[in-house]
């Protein structure tokens, strides 16, 4: 109970200077696009190129802070994660209540000892022991409590788990980096779902405009500025209303790609985090070995 105390302590604290240092940034965020709207006014004004290095490095600042900013908000998430993670273990100690999930949806009465020994449902085995934090991880607990293991895999096991109960900071770190996306069931098999669907490509032309387009519109319109010839403003001009026509003929299509690849890339990420935990740590036990 004391260390999880102390952890929860630690967690509250570091949460609370990382949001007032993250309301901090906000503030910079805030000034610099002040800053830069009136740099940019005068700059029209006057034409001063000397305000145009004003403007590069207030946009310079403003790209820079925003990267502070993602990053720091990423912690912030984490050390939530952490903070709940030691919480929910001070509730549970304190037979407060189990705040973990319940495994319900596993029960099978027509299993041979699993329902009638209650090992999943509300103050269950699987109540009390479930600590995953990601859906196949759940799965995967249910299904070692639903089958029988051979002596020498309960041996490996037994080893695996004493090695991991001293680890709690690197366990609590692994737990949260699970728990930051609200990974479930649904996430899951929206995952298995985009795995083995067939992508739907761009015709040939329409990747070809793609890629020789921007080329030759931003040497047309390079041209133009460098030796105002009016013939490459109207290439330029066609150009940009070309691209136009070919999005509005993919539009639904790439727009689906992309809802679709958004989803996963969150997904995946999430458990790169998790297998990069993984690989960094150093093990003894053979399970744990087998396993990284």
């Amino acid at each position: 109970m004391e260390v999880y105390l102390q952890l929860a302590e630690k967690y509250s604290n570091r949460l609370s200077q990382l949001k007032r240092q993250y309301n901090i940034l906000s503030i910079f965020r805030l000034v610099i696009v002040v800053i830069f709207c009136l740099i940019f006014y005068s700059f029209v004004r006057t034409a001063d190129p000397v305000k145009f290095g004003y403007l590069f490095l207030a946009v310079i600042s403003f790209l820079v802070i925003i990267k502070i900013h993602l990053r720091m908000g990423e912690n912030i998430k984490m050390n939530e994660a952490l903070l709940n993670i030691n919480t929910d273990e001070i509730t549970f100690l304190k037979h407060e209540g189990i705040p973990f999930a319940d495994g319900e949806e596993f029960k099978d009465a027509a299993h041979f000892y699993s329902y009638d020994l209650d090992f999943f449902g509300n103050r269950s085995l699987f109540h009390h022991l479930n600590r995953t934090a990601v859906y196949i991880g759940k799965m995967k607990l249910a299904r070692a409590l639903l089958s029988l293991l051979p002596e020498r895999e309960i041996v490996l096991n037994q080893q695996a788990i004493k090695e991991l109960s001293v680890k709690i900071d690197w366990r609590q770190q692994l737990a949260a980096t699970g728990k930051i996306n609200n990974d479930s069931k649904v996430v899951f098999e929206k995952l298995m779902q985009w795995s083995g669907a067939k992508s739907n490509l761009l015709p040939k032309a329409v990747l070809i405009i793609g890629y020789v387009s921007p080329i030759i519109l931003c040497a047309s319109l390079l041209w133009y500025a460098l030796f105002k010839e009016t013939l490459f403003l109207s290439i330029g001009n066609a150009l940009i209303l070309l691209n136009l026509i070919v999005l509005s003929t993919q539009y639904k299509k790439i727009r689906k790609e992309l809802i679709s690849a958004e989803k996963v890339a969150k997904i995946i990420h999430q458990y790169s985090m998790i297998i990069d935990k993984i690989e960094k740590e150093e093990f003894k036990s053979e399970k744990m070995l087998l396993l990284k």
